[in-house]
């Protein structure tokens, strides 16, 4: 009995999984959100509160090369 229910559970979720679950999706982009998330709520909690980065550098431009449009258009630095 429990090698028929661990059976259907693995079919289950094997059917569910796809090989692009957000084919379209800007990591990038999406990354800048939460940094910037952080940041808002942190500066909500204690002013003056920084949010440094670590290894972030491509972050800053939308290709993430060295030259590129500026990838923080909230921030207005």
């Amino acid at each position: 009995m429990v090698i028929v229910v661990i059976m259907v559970t693995t079919v289950v979720l094997m059917l569910g999984c796809s090989n692009k679950p957000y084919p379209d999706w800007d990591y990038r982009q999406g990354m800048r959100d939460f940094v910037q998330n952080i940041s808002v709520y942190a500066k909500s909690v204690k002013p003056g509160f920084m949010v440094i980065p670590q290894n972030g550098h491509e972050l800053l431009t939308k290709n993430g090369e060295m030259e590129g449009e500026y990838g923080y258009e909230r921030d207005k630095i």
